[in-house]
């Protein structure tokens, strides 16, 4: 997706001005960090990866709203995982 590029790499509250943002963001994560997790078979269930990869749009509804831009590509991007989940089979690991 185009604007997938938010949630490539960890948020960096300096160079964006929301220094509050680990006040706000207990449990950061990015999808760069869910991809290492995954070459380095770091997940020992479906479950804690889909989890993770939650918890990024998670992130971006609590920290920004629902309405926000970065959100509401955080919504495409969650229908069009939970999609595929169904559509690939993952659906039967869970």
């Amino acid at each position: 997706m185009k604007q997938s590029h938010w949630f490539y790499e960890p948020v960096n509250p300096i160079k964006f001005g929301i220094t509050d943002y680990f006040d706000i963001i207990t449990k950061p994560i990015d999808l760069g960090t869910i991809k290492k997790k995954l070459n380095y078979n770091a997940y020992s269930n479906p479950n804690d990866f889909i989890d993770d990869f939650k918890q990024v749009f998670k992130n971006s509804y609590t920290y920004n709203g629902e309405h926000h831009e970065v959100s509401v590509c955080a919504k495409e991007i969650e229908l069009a995982f939970e999609e595929a989940i169904k559509t690939q089979g993952l659906i039967n690991f869970l």
